[in-house]
């Protein structure tokens, strides 16, 4: 038992000393911006106060609250925490302990609901009250990660065995859509989603990296197509913008590659990359053509039309430099995306952050406003070595509001 003790103490020092090493080596290491170039401004507007921010990215907007749900992509114990900020009263509405890290949230008939990923052999579904966050049930399914989509006041949850439909007022299973005869890897990432397009109903369904497209038409559901991606699929969109034979294009964003894929499941084109590819969003650019613009943590931004020709850029800031030696790392990872129209003018904009630094671009990748963000921390690694938070901006009455550490910041963009 001594030396048990022994080792765990060694372990402790350890880990603290290698944390230190690791602030002291990128506390300094905020990369070279030009600000005097800009066109705009992101001007602070308030910083509200907001404790027990999850560290992590995973977040939602519904119901006028903000989300925060903190992340399952990083090493050691992950947030099992749901922390939501009110954006008109402009304050905490409520924090939850949950009994595993959330990683989606939706509002369906006055009931928010929760999927988890897995934690001591269960994945879990759970019911919350929106205006005070009071648990209203908890449905512990399956021994996966859990994903659900919504469509037409209907939740869908895909689960380590099935596809089921889901009373939202007690988590039931009204009705199961989907069972394979081969039981997929419980270890497997997991998501589903779904779109009306006319008449027909189709769901879209990924394990691994197997992606498989239903049409809901018939009980059970009927496969129309199965695809096979070269690694894990982190998400899935039905696109609405771009159309072959009047069905919509889905939109698979893995590890290391991001697809657009026809109706029929023939691959239309495909970006090769490193790390995950997160948040495939709708973006106007201006004109007829469509555009879709994703992010890649270690890449930067991708901007695709239908075609496939892509634009990408990295987020401003150069590489890490660890004791003054530049290493092949961005020192502003791309950890949050989203696009606005910031200035009425009927084009977006594309905002994005890091750990340490929030940007906004046009469609030609032109940087146009620059601010710091949770000051005091370093730059983005010596952020996330503090528990930083990294989630997306989220756009409320034309200003932009991004979780700092302790605190929520809003800010508006404007001309210099």
């Amino acid at each position: 038992m001594r030396n048990i003790r022994k080792s765990r103490t060694l372990i402790i020092i350890i880990t603290l000393v290698i944390t230190a090493v690791l602030t002291l080596a990128f506390s300094d290491n905020h990369g070279t911006i030009d600000t005097d170039a800009l066109s705009h401004v992101l001007q602070p507007v308030q910083s509200i106060p907001l404790n027990n921010i999850p560290s992590g990215d995973y977040s939602a907007f519904t119901n006028d609250q903000i989300l925060y749900m903190g992340t399952v992509w990083q090493n050691g114990p992950t947030p099992k925490k749901l922390t939501a900020y009110s954006t008109v009263e402009k304050n905490a509405a409520w924090s939850l302990n949950l009994p595993a890290s959330p990683l989606g949230a939706v509002l369906l008939k006055d009931t928010l609901l929760v999927a988890t990923a897995n934690h001591l052999g269960k994945g879990h579904i759970i019911g919350i009250n929106p205006v005070d966050g009071k648990l209203l049930w908890d449905q512990a399914d399956g021994n996966s990660i859990m994903a659900m989509t919504t469509l037409d006041d209907k939740a869908w949850v895909i689960s380590s065995e099935t596809v089921y439909q889901i009373n939202p007022s007690d988590g039931q299973n009204i009705q199961t859509m989907v069972t394979w005869e081969s039981l997929p890897n419980s270890s497997d990432w997991r998501t589903i989603t779904s779109i009306r397009n006319g008449e027909q109903v189709m769901f879209a369904v990924s394990i691994g990296r197997d992606i498989y497209v239903y049409s809901a038409a018939v009980f059970p559901w009927e496969l129309l197509w199965h695809f096979r991606a070269a690694k894990t699929i982190i998400e899935l969109r039905f696109f609405e913008d771009w159309q072959v034979e009047h069905k919509p294009v889905l939109i698979a964003l893995s590890h290391s590659g991001a697809y657009a894929i026809n109706p029929s499941g023939e691959t239309i084109w495909n970006i090769r990359n490193n790390d995950l590819n997160r948040d495939a969003l709708s973006v106007n650019c201006g004109g007829a053509s469509k555009h879709m613009v994703f992010r890649n943590i270690m890449s930067g931004v991708y901007l695709m039309n239908a075609a496939g020709e892509e634009a990408s850029w990295e987020l401003p800031g150069g590489s890490v430099k660890v004791l003054g030696f530049p290493i092949p790392i961005p020192q502003n990872p791309a950890f949050g995306l989203t696009v606005a129209d910031l200035d009425n003018d009927g084009i977006d904009e594309i905002i994005a952050n890091s750990a340490s630094s929030l940007f906004v671009f046009d469609c030609k990748g032109t940087l146009l406003a620059y601010t710091p963000i949770n000051s005091g921390q370093g730059g983005s690694f010596a952020s996330l070595v503090r528990g930083a938070p990294r989630y997306s901006p989220v756009i409320f009455n034309h200003q932009i509001l991004i979780a700092e550490r302790g605190q929520v910041s809003i800010f508006i963009y404007k001309l210099k």
